[in-house]
Order: structure tokens, then C-alpha cells, then sequence
């Protein structure tokens, strides 16, 4: 979640987590709003990290295998939100064929999609559009990626 020009704008994250608990949902709202009355953090979880760097891993190795295809891979390493909507949208026009970590956003949504891959199909791009691939270290989908998934065809491009 965050505020740009007294305008929230919300994440797949911040609607899972909605899902799971409105209340943790509504604290992530007060921090945002309140970040002088926000309660300390709990410190870094050693397995949270330890699952984060395989899932850093996992798309690394995504990435690799994506061009040993012989794909055009651009990967969006820009400092701003506005330079990687940019950058994303400069990718998309330029027909790469894989974008990695793009951002996306509409309205009042905004996400990264761990790929964007290039397909055959009409867009205002030309022949082709792209499709959102997010990567995950499970072997069954949990109930939100429904959600999530609603959520990246709402943004499609």
C-alpha cells in the first residue's frame, strides 16, 4: 500500500493480506497514514529470509533458462516508480521478449510481475502482448493466487 498525492494505491499483497486478516490490513493503513504512532517492527525472521533468497534463486534461474532459449530478457533496474513504469512500457513497445520484474499499475492498483513474456496476439503494440508469469517455490496454489490472478488480467497489457 502506499499514498501518492493523498491517493492510496494498493498491491496483490495488500489484498491477500486484506483477505487474511482486515486488521492487519487496517494497521498497514494507520502506519501508513500515522508513521510517527506506527509500533517497532519485529525483528528480521532468519527463515523468512532464508525463503526469500531461494525465491531470488528460483527466478534468477527462471531468467537463465529464458535466455538459453535464446529470448530477449530485460530486467527493469531502475530506482523510481515512475522510471520502471517507463522502462516497462519502453520494453513492451520495443517488442523484448521477456521483461523481468515489470511494473504494472491501473487505477488504483500497482504490482511487479516477476515476467512478462511475449506472445502472438493483438494488442496496441502490434502482433503480440504479454503474458504475466510469476514464479513460486510451491508445488499447489494457494486459494489468494485466485485472486492474484484476477488481479494481473485486470492489469494485462
Amino acid at each position: 500500500m502506499k499514498n501518492i498525492n493523498k491517493k492510496l494505491f494498493f498491491s496483490p499483497t495488500d489484498l491477500t493480506l486484506f483477505m487474511r486478516s482486515p486488521f492487519a490490513s487496517w494497521v498497514n493503513h494507520f502506519v501508513l497514514e500515522f508513521p510517527e504512532k506506527a509500533p517497532e517492527k519485529d525483528p528480521d525472521d532468519e527463515l523468512m529470509g532464508l525463503l526469500q533468497h531461494k525465491g531470488f534463486q528460483h527466478e534468477e534461474s527462471q531468467e537463465e533458462l529464458f535466455k538459453s532459449q535464446g529470448l530477449s530478457v530485460q530486467k527493469i533496474e531502475v530506482e523510481t516508480i515512475a522510471l520502471k513504469k517507463q522502462a516497462t512500457l519502453d520494453a513492451m513497445k520495443s517488442g523484448v521478449d521477456v521483461i523481468f520484474q515489470a511494473y504494472l499499475e491501473n487505477k488504483q492498483f500497482f504490482g511487479y510481475a516477476d515476467f512478462l513474456v511475449k506472445v502472438s496476439g493483438a494488442s496496441k503494440f502490434g502482433d503480440y502482448h504479454y503474458e504475466v508469469w510469476d514464479t513460486k517455490l510451491s508445488h499447489k496454489p494457494k486459494p489468494e493466487f485466485i485472486l492474484l490472478f484476477s488481479y494481473v488480467v485486470m492489469l494485462r497489457c
